[in-house]
Formats: structure tokens, sequence, C-alpha cells
């Protein structure tokens, strides 16, 4: 896939999981739901518009049913990640990086537990694939990311902040949303939108 269709990916794939965060806390929330996601209309009736002709006649639960298109944004932010070291060099050197990419595949794993799992054998396999696998391999993603971006700082300024700052924006999303996974999965997507547009600012050889 070339560096266009990356691009497109990765702004497909950061739309998506901040609609579905959206749409998500919503429905997990209720009545708590943060007020800009309740001030947000139209993404709320596009959800209830594709649940109502796909959904419903499945009988299955909005919850289940959203949360089962999220391995979608985790598809779309794999191949995003794995693709980037071979057009920013300096994120091949770190181990941490690949690190990242091992612990996002557990996560989606996870993710696949809670979310089909859950919907199919109860709230037993959701907690598991949730708190025990999808949550710590999130917060270790996060962790080899800052790793990652500390470690390249020099050779590639540019990536080296982006993930640097993941963690901090992974957090802030799922403040705002007041919901995971889609809170840190929204960090990594924007961070992967980023690392593909921005230059790298490498610094020049002494």
């Amino acid at each position: 896939m070339n560096v266009s269709g990356l691009r497109f990916l990765s702004t497909l794939t950061l739309a998506l999981c901040f609609w579905l965060g959206l749409v998500q806390s919503a429905i997990w929330n209720g009545a708590a739901t943060p007020a800009w996601i309740t001030a947000l209309p139209g993404a709320h009736g596009l959800a209830s518009h594709i649940f109502t002709r796909v959904g419903a006649p499945l009988s299955m639960e909005p919850y289940y049913f959203f949360g089962r298109i999220v391995p979608a944004v985790y598809a779309g932010l794999l191949i995003t990640l794995f693709r980037l070291p071979h057009l920013r060099p300096a994120l091949q050197r770190p181990r941490a990086y690949r690190l990242m990419l091992i612990a996002l595949l557990v996560a989606l794993a996870g993710d696949l537990t809670a979310y089909w799992g859950g919907g199919w054998y109860g709230t037993g396999v959701r907690f598991w694939g949730f708190w025990v696998t999808e949550v710590p391999s999130l917060l270790a993603t996060m962790a080899a990311a800052l790793t990652a971006g500390i470690t390249i700082r020099r050779e590639d300024r540019t990536a080296g902040l982006v993930l640097a700052l993941l963690p901090l924006m992974s957090i802030l999303a799922t403040l705002a949303f007041a919901y995971m996974p889609h809170g840190p999965l929204l960090g990594f997507c924007v961070a992967g939108f980023l690392l593909l547009w921005l230059p790298s600012g490498s610094r020049p050889a002494a």
C-alpha cells in the first residue's frame, strides 16, 4: 500500500474510531453521557439508522452490535503502524516499537473476546476479554510507544514527539469519552494519522 492509500486508511480509521466512541459512550453511560457527545445528534441518528436496519433484525443488543465493529479500527491501525517503519526508518530501530505492535495485537484478541465472546457467553467472558486482556495490553502499548518515542527522539524528532505524547492523547481521549477502549485507541489513531502527514524533522548530521 502506497502513502496515499495509507493516509486514506488512517483517516478512515480515525473517523470510525471517533464515531464509535461517541456511540458506545452514549450507550454505556446513558444519562451520564458527556454533554459534548449528546450535542452531536447527527452521529447518534446515523447509529440509530444503522442499528435499526442491521442490528435489530439480528436480535443484537446495541452495545455488542457496535462493539463488534471495533476490530475494524484495530485492523486499520495495525496496518498503518506496521507500514510506518518503511516510511520513517527511525522506527525500525527501537525494540519498543515492535513490542508496541505485539501488545496491540494482544489487545485486539482481548477486544474480540469481550465484544464477540461476551455477546455469546455472557459478562464473565467480557470481563476476561476487556479487563484482564485488552486494558492491560493497551497500557503496555502506551508504555512501549512512550519508550519508542524517547529512543528515536534524535533521529526523527517529529515521530519521537508524537509517540512520546501518545499516552497523554489516549488518556485525554478516554476522559473525554468516559469510555474505553475507544479513548485509548483514538490516541493511537491520531498518532498514526500525524506520522503519515508530518515531516520527519530529523536533525542534520554533525
